[in-house]
């Protein structure tokens, strides 16, 4: 009876080291690193004999502004937006050419329109 006890309460210490060691936030990503897109255009051309991408992406980006009221100074937030346009051979080329030229990581998750040329869209 005594051994089963130990043993039940040394898987129980396991299970609670593993509970305690898995959680965490090894992948995170903080907002201030992120570009966050609102809208990508996607177009293809054949330039000077090569199949080319063009991708186009509408990111947010907020800068505060300080605002004088009457009753001394509040902050706020001013929405700016901004396009980036760069061209890869593949799709997955164009955004890794729009990581390249960005100090901020591109984060597709809360894209809310995606446009397509004509012929992108019959490709």
């Amino acid at each position: 009876m005594l051994r089963l006890n130990k043993i039940y309460l040394i898987k129980l210490i396991i299970i609670i080291l593993f509970c305690l060691l898995l959680s965490g936030c090894w992948n995170r990503r903080e907002v201030q690193e992120l570009n966050v897109s609102t809208a990508i255009g996607i177009d293809y051309e054949v330039i000077e004999g090569k199949p080319q991408y063009t991708l186009s992406v509408l990111t947010m980006k907020s800068s505060q502004q300080n605002i004088i009221g009457g009753f001394g100074s509040s902050q706020s937030k001013a929405q700016t937006s901004r396009v980036v346009t760069v061209q890869g051979e593949t799709v997955y080329d164009a955004i890794r050419n729009y990581s390249m030229r960005s100090s901020r990581m591109l984060f597709l998750g809360q894209t809310l329109v995606i446009v397509l040329g004509e012929e992108t869209a019959r490709k």
